[in-house]
């Protein structure tokens, strides 16, 4: 199975499999991912985006992804409906594909409502 890695804004999130990758990093490089996936930024005005084990909102909780952290996209699915900061819709992106997978729910991301991630699952 495929694992991100990345490099997270100033330090390592310990003991999470679901890190950021610095915005500089983004910038300048898209090294270690796919032509299929794609940068996605958790929104600034959140306090936080939940990585879950499956696309629905009564999933358990991974991690907490920071605002401001830049995912990798690898696909989306539809998957549990979602109405919060101003969204609401049921589309979810599949920001880790290790160990089953962890889904961040694409209100919670820059851009449409699938933080721009084209591919579907």
């Amino acid at each position: 199975m495929k694992k991100i890695s990345a490099v997270c804004l100033g330090a390592l999130f310990a003991a999470l499999s679901l890190a950021p990758v610095s915005a500089a990093s983004a910038a300048t490089s898209d090294q270690g991912i796919s032509a299929q996936e794609t940068r996605t930024t958790v929104r600034n005005d959140i306090p936080g985006l939940p990585a879950r084990t499956a696309p629905y909102p009564d999933a358990p909780i991974h991690s907490t992804t920071p605002p401001g952290a830049i995912l990798v996209g690898i696909c989306w699915s539809e998957g549990g409906y979602v109405e919060a900061w101003g969204a609401a819709h049921n589309k979810w992106v599949l920001a880790d594909n290790s160990a089953g997978g962890l889904w961040v729910w694409g209100g919670g991301l820059v851009g449409n409502e699938t933080g721009n991630v084209n591919n579907h699952c």
